[in-house]
């Protein structure tokens, strides 16, 4: 091929091999990389090489079988396809014969025989490959990819409104293309679903309005996607003024509020980091920043008034803070476990307690362990990112010894919590229809009727279980997703509802989703909690093929998102069966989807390793799943006195199963699919 190829048929290069006699080895052989093995008529096929095995957004990629299909295709001379600078996109460089081929051409092409994720992003036509003095190609002397508009199968089209030209600055700044048509097909620009879904997040945040992955796919261009804004039924929401010392809860905190106030001894809504950090770290300037991050962001500083449901935000001057500090404690002693397991867990006094507390534990001069605990009442996911990116700008500010401030946010988190409770009553329609629509839902029975009081509310560990979606169980989601026309979430909670009927039994029952609504531009660098969780009504219908089951699926979340203004708490209230255990009336499975970027403490002169850290289970069953660039990974959570460790092998074990399953048999019936076991606590 690019490589070994070059030497067959070729005087040149086979004349300069080293022609050494290899029944006698010398001291030294030259290994070439090339990967190959011996077929039944005694031939060595070439295979690949060992450097052309990527790790792209998840799949573990062989840029030699692109480099193969492109090769076979007409009007390709030779190719060679590398990973860009950012290792997030495949890039193709082509050497094309005098029929002068169309990167659209070359793109339809490949994708006859590849998937979406082995398609590269750019084609980059070459009069030839550069070669160095070895006869390899030499990757160093490929020109960097342009941000010129590829050809695609339609004439560009210029802009014509001032929201189609914001939308194509948008696609310009994801896409990495300098001239975008509104009548451009995203996938033909190189887009992705990742890359789509991190784009209709963003739409989300800067107009206000949620754009369905549904709705998109069927005319992926920005004049689609402009009418589908134009004609949403959400109006941008106008932050009121500013009140910094006293501001009313947000229905999200209600709940917490309602929550931990009838569990005081409660740690469930804890929000916990941990930190390995090496080498010189200064407690004092770890302390100094993190005093900077509260005065920066209110909602860290403020406390609850009990009996009005009112946040009162500590001034900057009454507030005190100190890190907690243990010393020369090994980390493998059973103390250093104690001290992490009763930091997490102690229950914050709302009433009087800031929403952030931090520890730091001394292992030896330049090792350390930093934890950091908040509570869900000021954060969520997104807040959390932001609150450790500032911490790592006053920390580094504090050793290099600058003075230079952030900018201020825009907007105070309890102005979105005045917007929210103005934009609520123009949604109280959706409410009755949420009645409707969960009346009668069951819950999961996972092997046990009736134990109201079976979750330990005092900060007992739950067996949570870690691991990384590997790249077939990730192509198989975004399989689901392709042929389902949904997203990958909508894949997820296909699978996961026919894991749970398989081990259970149950045909019908609700799932919670937490569902973040920064849906204003002033809200995204704000500290607080926008998640607002909704309830997926999923059955299970085993007659159905895999299609229709995860189409099924996908049209309930779309019901969903279309009924997502009404808070938690007022469907709660609304939904909930006198005499029921507050902690969990309408559900107890939750997926909970998070699209991370994974980032980890940057300090000067230290080396942040993030850790696992210690959770309580706040349901039956969660799946915790966070999708970064390099891929998923997931955490399954169980009620520890519901699932045993062999139950919990037996969910993960199905779960694995049935996502493959599902994926390859689209048109199969679920019930030649689904193995029905029943599995329970007492079996």
């Amino acid at each position: 091929h690019n490589f070994t190829g070059r030497y067959w048929d070729t005087a040149t290069f086979s004349s300069a091999l080293d022609r050494r006699d290899y029944d006698n080895p010398a001291p030294a052989s030259h290994m070439t990389g090339d990967f190959g093995y011996f077929n039944d008529q005694g031939m060595l096929i070439l295979v690949g090489r060992k450097d052309s095995r990527v790790k792209i957004r998840g799949y573990t990629v062989s840029v030699w079988e692109v480099e193969a299909c492109l090769d076979k295709l007409p009007g390709v001379l030779e190719s060679i396809v590398v990973l860009d600078a950012s290792k997030t996109r495949l890039l193709a460089y082509v050497v094309p014969d005098d029929s002068d081929p169309t990167s659209i051409e070359l793109r339809q092409g490949l994708q006859e025989s590849l998937p979406e994720y082995m398609i590269p992003s750019q084609i980059m036509f070459l009069s030839a490959l550069p070669v160095g003095q070895s006869g390899k190609i030499d990757q160093s002397l490929l020109p960097p990819p342009t941000r010129e508009r590829p050809e695609t199968s339609t004439e560009i089209s210029a802009p014509t409104t001032s929201l189609e030209l914001s939308l194509a600055g948008l696609w310009s700044e994801f896409l990495e293309i300098d001239s975008i048509g509104i009548h451009d097909n995203f996938y033909e620009l190189g887009g992705h679903s990742l890359l789509l879904t991190q784009m209709l997040s963003a739409i989300s945040i800067r107009y206000g309005k949620q754009v369905l992955l549904a709705d998109f796919h069927p005319s992926p261009t920005v004049a689609h996607l402009a009418s589908l804004i134009e004609s949403s039924e959400l109006q941008d929401p106008v932050l009121l003024s500013k009140s910094e010392f006293t501001t009313e809860a947000s229905f999200q905190q209600q709940g917490f509020i309602f929550t931990q106030l009838f569990s005081p001894d409660s740690s469930e809504y804890n929000m916990s980091k941990s930190f390995r950090l090496q080498g010189k770290l200064s407690i004092d300037a770890l302390e100094s920043a993190l005093r900077s991050v509260i005065v920066r962001h209110p909602v860290l500083r403020s406390r609850v008034v009990v009996g009005k449901d009112v946040q009162q935000v500590v001034a900057v001057d009454q507030f005190s803070f100190r890190v907690e500090r243990y010393s020369s404690v090994d980390r493998s002693c059973t103390e250093y476990k104690d001290i992490t397991r009763e930091f997490v867990s102690r229950p914050f006094d709302i009433a009087s307690d800031l929403m952030v507390r931090a520890a730091v534990v001394a292992h030896a001069p330049e090792e350390h362990t930093f934890i950091l605990v908040t509570h869900h009442l000021a954060t969520d996911h997104h807040s959390a990112t932001i609150v450790l990116r500032d911490l790592e700008y006053y920390y580094n500010r504090e050793i290099i010894g600058s003075t230079a401030e952030l900018p201020t946010p825009e907007a105070l988190y309890g102005q979105y919590a005045a917007w929210q409770r103005e934009a609520v009553k123009h949604s109280q329609y959706q409410l009755k229809e949420w009645r409707d629509h969960l009346q009668g839902v069951p819950t999961v029975p996972f092997g046990i009727t009736s134990q109201p009081q079976r979750h330990d509310s005092t900060g007992s560990e739950d067996p949570r279980i870690y691991r990384e979606l590997d790249s077939d169980a990730y192509q198989s989601l975004i399989a689901i997703a392709r042929w389902s026309n949904s997203s990958v979430f909508c894949s997820l909670l296909t699978v996961l509802t026919a894991t749970i009927s398989s081990m259970t039994g149950a045909k019908e029952f609700a799932v919670g989703i937490p569902h973040s609504q920064r849906n204003h531009a002033e809200l995204k660098e704000v500290v607080g909690c926008f998640i607002n969780v909704l309830v997926a009504r999923c059955h299970f219908d085993c007659t159905l093929t895999c299609t229709q089951f995860a189409g099924k699926i996908a049209d309930e979340m779309a019901w969903v998102l279309e009924h997502q203004q009404v808070p938690f708490q007022q469907l709660v209230n609304a939904c909930r069966t006198p005499g029921t255990y507050p902690a969990a009336p309408l559900f107890n499975v939750m997926l909970d989807y998070v699209v991370s970027e994974g980032r980890s403490l940057r300090l000067t002169n230290v080396l942040a390793e993030q850790e696992q850290v210690y959770h309580q289970s706040h349901y039956d069953l969660t799946l915790y799943v966070y999708h970064r660039k390099e891929g998923i990974s997931c955490a399954w959570g169980f009620e520890k006195t519901l699932f045993d460790e062999k139950i919990r092998s037996a969910y993960i074990a199905t779960f694995d199963q049935l996502l493959s399953s599902i994926a390859n048999c689209p048109d199969a019936r679920l019930d030649s699919l689904v193995p029905s076991r029943g599995v329970k606590a007492d079996d």
